[in-house]
Formats: structure tokens, C-alpha cells, sequence
């Protein structure tokens, strides 16, 4: 009896593996995980822009004033 639960487990092992990426929860559940990263890139891009405009605004002031 031990054999056949072996077999059954292993069985459903590799059942399970073959349809893990899928199942629509796995691809939901990678959005969800991809959610900080694009919120950071996010961030980092707005953060840069407001450096790239500060580093504008510096120059015109620097211009201005010759």
C-alpha cells in the first residue's frame, strides 16, 4: 500500500508542476508581485525628472544673471 501512495504523490507532483504556470492565479499573482518594482520605477523616474528640471531652472538662473 506505501508503493501506491508513493506512485499517487509522485503522480500528482508532476501533475501539479506541469500546469503551475497556467493556472490564471499564477499570472495574477505575478502582477501583484511585479507591483512595488513598477511603483519604484515609477517613483525613480518622477524623482529624476524633477532633478533634470531643478538642474534646468539652475542653468537658466546661472544665464540669466551674466
Amino acid at each position: 500500500m506505501s508503493i501506491a501512495k508513493l506512485v499517487l504523490s509522485t503522480i500528482l507532483a508532476v501533475v501539479l508542476l506541469a500546469c503551475e504556470g497556467k493556472t490564471p492565479q499564477f499570472d495574477s499573482a505575478r502582477k501583484v508581485g511585479d507591483a512595488p518594482k513598477q511603483t519604484i520605477d515609477k517613483v525613480v523616474n518622477e524623482a529624476n525628472k524633477a532633478v533634470e528640471q531643478g538642474q534646468a531652472r539652475t542653468r537658466e538662473a546661472i544665464d540669466g544673471n551674466k
